[in-house]
């Protein structure tokens, strides 16, 4: 029988820390919700442990649930009730944003944000220097010249800076990032233009400059750590690629493209010697049109969930999977059942998306910096071979049915 699955937090892939242990925190979480997310480890995590006599109960403040004015049927709501209503919803899209226009309307924090420690954590990265070495991966990152200053250059302070080479696609050049500038007309109907230019240039001005191609937005956060250790147990000389598993509009699906997806040296080769009209050029769902790109070139949707069946990208932000606050539309979409809760996230997590600048840097705090003192980490082996695969199709069967 495969081993229980693991719940709980999530770690970095090659990463022991020293007496401490890495992991995502729970953002924004409302007083009710936190009533309601199960944060208890039911397995053993390889993690050494202090004794520890007592465990003090600590409540966190997070953001209390405002009550909602009560909505009379005979007579309309005043303007104070309006306005309180509004601040509700505000509050909601602050703490939990599900598409481009909330994250648009977020406060982009004015001060700079230095995460850069003064002492050194002591943690052991043998591991997943190894596997960096090994695991070759540029980055690049859809954005806009509006959002270069907003959004663009916090990715480049944080996750971006571990891709082995990063690039931003925009319609404009910025001397503070390295911009690749596409002659693409802006708007989001264009993003499918944006998107195959982008790998054309890339096949063509850096083919031989890694294994793998990652395609992410600037409200994306990535895990890069997690990415190299997924990566390092699939082969770039198959036609494959990998992310958030859509299974509507094409025959094998496609990825969600905020959610980050991922191509092979293969993928990328077939692409950029597709025939002429073999992909469509411009308009359409961009991250569909190209889930349409690869099936027509015989490249596969690949299988990214871990050896327990839990995810590891995600095309919405941790607080929505943990919760399950999902749109409608997301259950008809999601290949694998649209569940929620932490035992249905990888502790190797690899991307999360409608990331909020301050979320951002959370993000960034809680995986890299912030430790629990007196338990050290140890690895897992959540990767899984094709063999493997094929034996817990049926574990991942049963599994799905009892979460559902």
């Amino acid at each position: 029988m495969p081993p229980r699955p693991l719940t709980g937090v999530v770690f970095l892939t090659g990463i022991v820390t020293g007496s401490v242990i890495s992991f995502f925190s729970i953002h924004m979480l409302s007083s009710s919700s936190l009533k309601t997310v199960a944060l208890f480890d039911s397995h053993h995590r390889l993690d050494h442990k202090v004794d520890i006599d007592l465990l003090c109960n600590v409540s966190r403040k997070f953001h209390p649930d405002p009550v909602r004015p009560s909505k009379r049927t005979d007579s309309p709501l005043s303007e104070s009730a309006k306005s309180s209503l509004k601040e509700i919803d505000e509050r909601a899209i602050q703490a939990s944003p599900k598409s481009h226009d909330e994250i648009n309307r977020l406060v982009v924090p004015k001060e700079e944000i230095h995460l850069a420690d003064e002492h050194h954590h002591k943690d052991e990265m043998d591991v997943a220097s190894k596997i960096a070495s090994k695991v070759r991966v540029l980055c690049w990152v859809m954005t806009s010249p509006e959002n270069h200053q907003k959004r663009a250059i916090h990715v480049q302070k944080t996750w971006g800076k571990r891709c082995d080479k990063l690039l931003f696609v925009s319609e404009k050049s910025d001397k503070s990032l390295p911009v690749l500038k596409v002659s693409v007309k802006h708007g989001r109907e264009h993003l499918t233009a944006k998107t195959m230019t982008a790998f054309d240039h890339i096949f063509e001005h850096h083919f031989h400059e890694a294994d793998w191609f990652l395609k992410a937005d600037d409200d994306t956060y990535v895990v890069v750590e997690n990415l190299k250790y997924f990566l390092s147990s699939q082969n770039s000389s198959d036609a494959v690629f990998f992310g958030h598993h859509f299974k509507t509009i094409i025959k094998q699906g496609y990825f969600s493209g905020g959610g980050g997806y991922v191509l092979s040296k293969e993928a990328l080769r077939r692409f950029g010697h597709r025939r002429k009209g073999s992909c469509r050029r411009d308009f359409g769902v961009e991250d569909a049109e190209m889930g349409r790109c690869m099936e027509v070139l015989g490249v596969r949707t690949g299988d990214s969930r871990d050896k327990l069946g839990r995810s590891r990208f995600h095309c919405f932000n941790p607080d929505a999977h943990i919760r399950g606050a999902y749109p409608k539309w997301y259950y008809s979409y999601d290949k694998y059942g649209a569940h929620k809760g932490i035992e249905s996230i990888s502790d190797y997590a690899i991307t999360f998306h409608y990331v909020s600048v301050q979320l951002l840097y959370n993000l960034e705090f809680y995986t890299y910096h912030l430790r629990p003192y007196g338990i050290v980490s140890g690895l897992q082996d959540l990767n899984i071979d094709a063999k493997q695969k094929a034996d817990l199709l049926p574990y991942y069967k049963a599994m799905s049915q009892s979460r559902n």
